[in-house]
């Protein structure tokens, strides 16, 4: 099982992440597991208490 950790502050991109995610892994017969985040601190403290996960993906602000 491929282990999702998803981080941003706005709702309505993890909810769009997570509907991806879940129709990807249905179309391709993949198990995975997406857990939302809507504040890194919440995302540290999991990690703290043991959590594993696969792959991150987090929101990066591109400032130029």
């Amino acid at each position: 099982m491929l282990r999702i950790a998803v981080c941003d502050d706005e709702q309505s991109y993890l909810h769009d992440v997570k509907r991806l995610l879940d129709e990807y892994s249905a179309a391709n017969g993949i198990e995975l597991a997406a857990t939302a985040f809507s504040l890194p601190f919440d995302l540290s403290e999991r990690i703290e208490s043991g959590a594993e996960f696969d792959l991150y993906l987090l929101d990066v602000n591109n400032v130029s």
